[in-house]
């Protein structure tokens, strides 16, 4: 079952027609920083599978200035996007390897809310190369890992945005 889930008040409402048992795939493609970490951790009590677009320059690199001061707002909306604050340790450290680590909490933290099968495709890029988002499929099932895996194996082809 498909059901259009919006990241914004009402989605309980969406909720309430899927049986937690019914096995059920998300697609979340955030068109900002809507996706908020409240919204992954309700789905996983739920018997679902994600698709979810992980926005790094899209979004996120926003809210990690190089040269100047970090503003409060921008903390706020990366702890809703993490679901935790500990993304900001990993800003100040080396920022040679931000992206991966960021992308690591990201799935670690996927994986504690019990998805055991985690897939991150190879990055999107846009027709210049500069890198734009990672999709993240994360499941429970064998059988939904065994679908992803030839699901991104077919993906080189569609790496990049012209």
């Amino acid at each position: 079952m498909t059901v259009p889930l919006m990241c914004l008040p009402g989605k309980n409402k969406v909720l309430a027609r899927i049986h937690p048992a019914a096995p059920t795939f998300v697609f979340l493609d955030p068109s900002g920083d809507h996706l908020r970490w409240s919204t992954i951790e309700l789905l996983s009590k739920w018997r679902t599978e994600l698709f979810i677009l992980f926005p790094y320059n899209m979004t996120l690199v926003r809210y990690l200035p190089r040269h100047r001061k970090q503003e409060e707002w921008q903390k706020e909306h990366l702890d809703a996007f993490f679901g935790t604050r500990d993304w900001e340790e990993i800003y100040k450290g080396e920022r040679i390897y931000l992206l991966r680590r960021l992308l690591d909490l990201y799935t670690v933290r996927l994986r504690a809310l019990g998805y055991k099968h985690v897939n991150i495709s190879e990055c999107f890029k846009n027709s210049t190369g500069q890198n734009l988002y990672y999709m993240i499929w994360v499941g429970k099932h064998d059988a939904g890992k065994k679908i992803m895996d030839w699901v991104f194996a077919q993906q080189s082809n569609q790496l990049k945005l012209f």
